[in-house]
């Protein structure tokens, strides 16, 4: 897209010769009033100008012609986030926008705007939303113009409504106008996610996995799997739910928002009745119909509940709940290690033992996310410590400031990478300020806010 722009290298390189003076001076500008925000910890300070490094490491802007489809529009080509450029190059992996493109609706509107009118244009007609563009395999073409179901067809939905929301929450018209444009596409991904297992009644197949247990949900772990209810889906499915439910309102669906909240309710009973487990967590997963169970204590279980405090909204779980769970994960799953929280532990606290990511891995935003969970609910200074860890081990310790990982060592704890390469899903980074102030994810863009005096900076003003 910038070639349509900029046609000329060197009439582009002398552009930049001429305004370099003014240009650097408003760079340092905007960084200057992320430096100086002492309401921010220094580490995350100079972490949230370093991490947007990503955005033109990892991004690709297609002008609008073929192959891109005829229904993008000139004015927005196609924007779309690379997952990881060397190790796994698809093209924008709905999860990893979900983690991640908070920085492009602060910063890129346009570009946000570009990437969701994609999302709507390539949604199936059965609701199914994306769950990439193309890029997946040596078979499938990296040309924004490929796109696929993949596999996480459970957990795609939420991360479909949760983009469409922040974009709206952040940059909507006083006339709802991106409201009445997209409204559509996450109306119908509801019914469709609603209806992924239709054997089972409805608060039970509000909080499944799909009929068979087919595919995975984001959180890819083949062992201890997937199956029947599961709390982690459960809380996703209820948020996606919320969204979705105060969208109705707003933009006048009535019925589909008693709908809504009918379902809540009825998924929420389902979690409290099926999964919530009297030591004080909610069950990994239970399926009665073969008797799989997992009693592992899951250590983001609560994913959903944080999608609705950073979202404004009521909770997933019931706030007693919340916080008995976040005292046993910090018990089990927090204690076992040194640089974060472990994706599963055992309920008297010891490591569990199991094959596929390993004992001690974990995913950096999972635990950011985690990190904010106890923030909302309470406990900032254990939610700050969590976060500066898991950023002091990855910037400092592993010296990956510029090569952002996914996924770490699960065998040992030694905090090391497993896997992954300039991973955007870490810029979630930048959902720390609203949180440290206890907010939604839209007050750093009101007047003299963060994200407002950014940009304010960036541009000279």
């Amino acid at each position: 897209m910038y070639a349509s722009y900029w046609p000329d290298a060197r009439l582009t390189a002398e552009m930049l010769a001429k305004n370099h003076e003014s240009l650097l001076g408003r760079v340092l500008a905007w960084q200057q009033v992320v430096y100086a925000e002492e309401k921010l910890p220094i580490w995350l300070r100079d972490s949230l100008v370093n991490i947007l490094y990503m955005i033109s490491e990892d991004g690709f802007w297609a002008q609008a012609r073929p192959p891109v489809p005829e229904w993008v529009k000139p004015e927005d080509g196609l924007f779309a986030m690379n997952e990881s450029p060397r190790e796994c190059p698809q093209i924008e992996c709905i999860p990893c926008s979900f983690y991640g493109n908070i920085p492009l609706v602060y910063f890129y509107p346009e570009l946000a705007l570009s990437t969701l009118r994609a999302y709507q244009g390539y949604q199936y007609p059965d609701g199914a939303a994306v769950w990439a563009f193309g890029g997946i395999s040596w078979s499938t073409s990296l040309d924004l113009a490929s796109p696929v179901r993949g596999y996480q067809w459970v957990t795609n939905g939420i991360s479909l409504a949760a983009m469409v929301d922040r974009f709206l929450m952040c940059q909507d018209t006083s006339d709802k106008k991106f409201l009445k444009e997209f409204y559509p596409i996450v109306r119908q991904n509801m019914i469709y996610t609603v209806n992924l297992r239709p054997e089972y009644p409805i608060g039970d197949r509000i909080i499944s996995m799909p009929t068979g247990n087919y595919g995975l949900e984001w959180f890819e772990s083949r062992e201890p799997g997937w199956y029947g209810m599961a709390a982690h889906i459960g809380g996703l499915h209820l948020a996606q739910l919320r969204i979705v439910a105060r969208m109705a309102k707003e933009v006048g669906d009535v019925k589909f928002a008693q709908q809504c909240e009918q379902w809540i309710k009825a998924g929420a009973e389902s979690m409290e009745k099926n999964l919530w487990d009297m030591r004080g967590y909610y069950l990994n997963y239970w399926e009665p119909e073969s008797g799989r169970r997992s009693d592992l204590v899951f250590g983001y279980q609560l994913d959903g509940e944080w999608i609705t405090d950073h979202h404004g909204l009521p909770g997933t779980v019931p706030k007693d709940r919340a916080k008995t769970v976040l005292d046993t994960i910090r018990r089990c799953n927090v204690a076992v290690t040194k640089y974060g929280a472990v994706n599963y532990a055992n309920f008297d606290g010891t490591p569990a033992k199991i094959a596929g990511y390993g004992t001690y891995s974990y995913f950096p935003p999972e635990a950011l996310m985690l990190a904010m969970t106890y923030i909302y609910n309470g406990e900032k200074d254990f939610g700050l410590e969590i976060a500066r860890k898991v950023w002091h081990n990855i910037v400092c310790q592993q010296g990956l400031t510029w090569d952002q990982p996914n996924i770490m060592r699960g065998d040992a704890d030694t905090g090391e990478r497993s896997f992954g390469a300039d991973y955007y899903q870490n810029m979630i980074l930048w959902s720390l300020p609203a949180a440290i102030d206890g907010e939604d994810l839209s007050a750093p863009t009101k007047p003299g806010g963060l994200v407002d005096r950014v940009i304010r900076a960036a541009s000279g003003k």
